[in-house]
């Protein structure tokens, strides 16, 4: 009695832990928590006309507003319905926001599985700033310490060779360097639709190809020659403009200029919904 009873303990654990890891993993790959959103699909598996439920919270993780924020359903055929991009949310720094789908699955005689994604655009602003010194001659040699930031999110905005101007004895004196705008998260730049820079005591100008100029100090889509900054393929993973800083009130010891400036820009970034199957009546899912 002892053995048998032995023997029907280890087949119920034995059942408690099949179930058990059966409901765990269905959630598991039910539930996905990526950078900025939680997913959850349920069914993955559905009979025919059923009702799938995507159910995505999107979170913003950054330092500014995520505004004009759009979602939507790709890679997924016309004869599934509910499927309606959710459009014009303002996510603000911290805040979640839910987008939830009610899908039916078409009528089908066949097994089908899909594997589609929702697609979340939003504009967003980069703030930045870099520091210039105004180095007489003379005192070239000396250290100087100078600052650079950038806000938090979707790019990185770094100057290269901007942070010293060499005056002359006249005290004018100029610099080119460049602006570093590099994408550095999930998904790509769609468009940038505006970079504007604001130097404090100093002239100066940005330029990127043949679009904008040694006095131009904001550049969008619609200034001559820079339609490319809505060509995702030539944007999408960032660009490097040139920019040009000058001086004519020098003095003679050394001093710092705060250039500030900002890039406003369309980001989007995909999120797999995983593997959903879609069966007939009467067959097993």
């Amino acid at each position: 009695m002892k053995k048998e009873g032995l023997i029907i303990l280890i087949a119920l654990f034995a059942l408690a832990f099949t179930f058990g890891c059966t409901m765990g993993g269905e959630k598991s790959n039910n539930t996905n928590t990526g950078n900025g959103y939680t997913l959850k699909v349920s069914p993955k598996n559905v009979i025919s006309e059923g009702v799938i439920t995507i159910d995505l919270r999107l979170k913003n993780i950054f330092d500014n507003d995520m505004n004009n924020v759009e979602a939507s359903i790709k890679d997924i055929p016309s004869t599934f319905t509910g499927t309606e991009k959710v459009e014009g949310v303002t996510i603000v720094k911290g805040q979640e926001y839910p987008m939830i789908w009610s899908i039916t699955a078409p009528s089908t005689d066949l097994k089908q599985s899909i594997n589609p994604k929702v697609e979340v655009c939003f504009d967003y602003t980069t703030n930045f700033y870099f520091d210039t010194a105004l180095v007489p001659r003379d005192k070239a040699t000396e250290e100087v310490q100078v600052q650079s930031g950038y806000s938090n999110g979707p790019i990185s905005v770094t100057q290269m060779g901007l942070d010293k101007i060499f005056l002359k004895e006249d005290g004018t004196g100029f610099i080119t360097g460049s602006l570093d705008i590099k994408n550095n998260w999930q998904g790509h730049i769609q468009s940038i639709n505006k970079i504007t820079i604001t130097p404090s005591g100093l002239t100066g100008g940005i330029k990127y190809a043949s679009c904008g100029g040694d006095t131009v100090t904001t550049i969008t889509p619609s200034t001559a020659n820079c339609d490319i900054l809505n060509n995702n393929l030539a944007i999408g993973d960032g660009l490097i403009t040139t920019i040009k800083l000058s001086t004519t009130s020098g003095g003679s010891s050394i001093s710092t200029e705060r250039t500030n400036g900002e890039v406003d820009y369309t980001y989007c970034y995909d999120i797999p919904l995983g593997t959903i199957t879609v069966c007939p009546v009467g067959q097993r899912c």
